[in-house]
């Protein structure tokens, strides 16, 4: 009887079936595969859709769609306002002096989260003026700080910042001019909420 030819097909008894302990290995693992695929896919989403915002991003230089001026306030009344009067969002009605400048551009304008350390709890419109602008301001701020000086309860010591004939706040200049280009902007902190200074800043800029 010959020997069996080495080339030859070679034939190997089937695989046992899988215990139910192997099966049931296999299917925690592709279980336990599943989550971490997911829980990549998220972590991915994440990295890609979170881009760092906290909401105090600002304009840089930007020509503004909407002008805010900035006006020494001459009368300050209760509401129902008298003509020629603008209300301020709680209400309050003033009557603007002749000395104002409008700012069209800035060095940079956002929003800043509060500080109650210092007395601001509602969120705040930072404006960086142009040097051209910084110089008018000082001017403006100048005489609502000689005003105080000679008058503390004087309504010309205050500045009235308007947008869109609406006062958003009336500051009193009380040390003197502020020459140093910087604005901060505030108000009630039921109105100067983040979405509040977010979309007037927004608004301002286009």
């Amino acid at each position: 009887m010959g020997q069996p030819n080495p080339g030859g097909p070679q034939y190997y008894p089937p695989p046992p079936p899988p215990s139910r302990r192997n099966v049931g290995l296999i299917v925690g693992l592709a279980a336990a595969a599943l989550v971490v695929v997911t829980i990549l896919a998220v972590a991915v989403f994440l990295i890609v859709d979170n881009d760092g915002s906290d909401g105090t991003e600002g304009t840089g230089s930007a020509q503004l769609k909407r002008p805010v001026r900035f006006q020494i306030v001459s009368e300050i009344g209760q509401p129902p306002c008298q003509a020629g009067m603008l209300a301020d969002l709680e209400g309050k009605c003033y009557r603007l002096g002749s000395q104002l400048m409008d700012v069209t551009q800035v060095k940079d304008m956002r929003p800043e989260a509060p500080k109650p350390e210092q007395g601001q709890t509602g969120w705040t419109l930072q404006i960086s003026f142009t040097a051209a602008d910084a110089a008018k301001f000082a001017e403006i701020s100048r005489t609502a700080s000689q005003n105080y000086q000679q008058n503390p309860g004087s309504p010309g010591s205050q500045i009235a910042i308007v947008v869109d004939g609406r006062v958003l706040s009336a500051p009193q200049v009380v040390s003197g001019p502020i020459a140093g280009g910087e604005v901060s902007i505030n108000g009630p902190s039921t109105t100067f909420t983040q979405k509040y200074v977010r979309d007037l800043v927004d608004r301002l800029s286009g």
